[in-house]
């Protein structure tokens, strides 16, 4: 089939790195990195835990802001939509974030942590987002798009993820 399709038949040689993270199953990494001198199994322990908040940015991009959900195939309107959503991200988070702020002061004794429901502030910014362009006065509408950003509890934050974003 590999030669129908054109594709190498050659074997990979890959490692395969058991690593237990504590829960019921461990996690078991494949990586061609195949040098244990230079690459010893602890090594990867750590590269997982590292990993995680990039993973998570990922998933964002991709599923909250719809980064691959272009609106033309050619190059300038992939672009284009690229660069907006990007630029509607980073609206969004310059008037989170003093939200965010506000709330870990308020809830700084709380059991759990709190934020803020970033798929809902980015709904909220991009249906209002244009009016902070036309308009002569902005600060309330930022100030009442900041009371329409909804926030609860959860369980775990990553330190610094909105940060990293």
């Amino acid at each position: 089939m590999c030669a129908q399709l054109g594709l190498p038949a050659t074997p990979l040689k890959l490692r395969l790195i058991r690593i237990d993270l504590g829960t019921k199953e461990p996690e078991v990494l494949i990586t061609s990195l195949m040098d244990t001198a230079a690459y010893p199994h602890a090594l990867f322990k750590e590269l997982y835990h590292d990993r995680w908040p990039v993973e998570e940015s990922y998933k964002f991009f991709k599923s909250r802001i719809e980064l691959e959900n272009f609106t033309g195939k050619s190059v300038e309107a992939v672009k284009q939509d690229f660069y907006a959503r990007i630029f509607m991200l980073n609206l969004t988070s310059m008037m989170a974030l003093p939200v965010q702020d506000l709330i870990n002061t308020n809830h700084k004794d709380c059991k759990y942590s709190y934020q803020i429901c970033w798929t809902q502030a980015l709904a909220k910014t991009k249906n209002v987002g244009i009016l902070l362009f036309i308009r002569e006065t902005i600060a309330p509408i930022i100030a009442k798009l900041q009371k329409l950003f909804p926030w609860s509890a959860v369980l775990f934050v990553e330190p610094n993820f909105t940060a990293k974003l």
